[in-house]
């Protein structure tokens, strides 16, 4: 390499850092928005595609969620979730190989 052993272990250790930021910042806010995620899975398992202009009227809570939430799930609860089920991946599961080291070119 042009550089050290020393320089490379600074920069993984930078990207590292960078990434890690990075996915604590997304994951809050999937948190922050998991209604509307819930509301996007619901209206997908009923109609299966979405358009842009149906995506904002969903997000923007003007299509009526009768139409597609049955039920008593109109008013979904935290309980009621579908994606409660669904398990975040951890950063520490990403970017290993199965002897758990970081990849190395």
């Amino acid at each position: 390499p042009a550089y050290s052993d020393n320089v490379a272990a600074e920069i993984d250790s930078e990207i590292r850092s960078i990434i890690e930021s990075a996915f604590e910042d997304c994951e809050q806010l999937l948190k922050e928005h998991m209604d509307k995620l819930d509301l996007l899975a619901h209206y997908l398992m009923k109609h299966e595609k979405i358009d842009g202009v149906v995506f904002e009227k969903l997000m923007n809570g003007e299509l009526d969620r009768s139409e597609f939430i049955t039920g008593s799930k109109t008013n979904l609860k935290k309980s009621e979730s579908l994606m409660d089920s669904a398990e975040l991946p951890q950063l520490e599961d990403i970017g290993t190989d199965d002897a758990g080291s970081d990849y190395k070119d």
